[in-house]
């Protein structure tokens, strides 16, 4: 029987494995099942453990996670804008993705940001207007590179509006578009919506686009570093059940019934 501890978010489970890992010397592995994620200590791992300190270590493990860099929906967002924007990963788990862009120079984890940062503006633009109480549905058009218009907004009378969404802080780029497609609205970051007064406002700035992509990228990364540290088999010294006289079930029962 294994042992499973579940979390709402991979960050706290992240951080859960790799403590569980340092204080225990022992491999747990990370799973996700629909929007829930576990970290999972098989039973034979279990049967070289002592359980006192299991639970210590379970004890501190847990004290030392708690936090959250970014919320579960915004980052499901941008990695979902990633793999759009950028095709070569969209087959990658996050683990993989993390440890493809940690290798990358700085100059091409540049462009794979910026990339990103245009579509999941997009994503979460659609979602906003999704799960208002407008009536109008929106939804991205299937070419990511469609000429003039990124998204189509149908409303409750029937009418359909395409819509350019830019996520920059700089007016040119809107004035280009304009040059282009005159008859074709644009949705634009808080910045330079509140230069032009020809521009809408998605009402999402800038900064935040490039703040939840970093955080991102630092715990996809973080994900593609621990996944080793927490599936690698570990051979130093640990107390044995034979000292303590617990098996794993013991370990289990004392947990679920408090009795360590």
């Amino acid at each position: 029987m294994s042992l499973e501890f579940e979390f709402s978010n991979f960050k706290d489970a992240v951080n859960f494995g790799k403590n569980i890992s340092k204080n225990l010397k022992t491999s747990s592995k990370s799973e996700r099942r629909g929007n829930k994620h576990y970290i999972v200590i098989p039973e034979k791992n279990l049967n070289t453990l002592s359980a006192t300190a299991l639970v210590v270590a379970i004890g501190v493990a847990g004290l030392m996670t708690g936090h959250q860099q970014l919320d579960e929906h915004k980052f499901s967002l941008v990695v979902d804008a990633m793999q759009r924007a950028n095709p070569a990963l969209s087959n990658l788990s996050e683990p993989e993705i993390g440890a493809y862009l940690s290798e990358l120079p700085q100059e091409q984890l540049q462009g794979v940001m910026s990339n990103t940062k245009g579509v999941y503006h997009e994503m979460l633009y659609v979602d906003a207007i999704n799960s208002g109480n407008t009536g109008d549905v929106a939804v991205l058009h299937q070419d990511v590179n469609n000429p003039g218009s990124d998204i189509i907004i149908s409303s409750d009378n029937g009418a359909v509006n395409e819509v350019q969404l830019k996520a920059t802080d700089s007016t040119s780029y809107v004035n280009e578009h304009f040059d282009k497609y005159s008859d074709i609205e644009i949705i634009a970051t808080s910045e330079v919506a509140s230069k032009l007064e020809t521009v809408g406002d998605s009402g999402i700035t800038n900064d935040e686009l490039n703040s939840d992509i970093k955080q991102s990228i630092a715990e996809l990364e973080s994900v593609a570093d621990s996944s080793t540290l927490i599936t690698e088999e570990v051979t130093s010294n640990v107390i044995t059940d034979e000292m303590t006289g617990f098996g794993p079930i013991s370990i289990i029962t004392g947990l679920l019934f408090g009795v360590f």
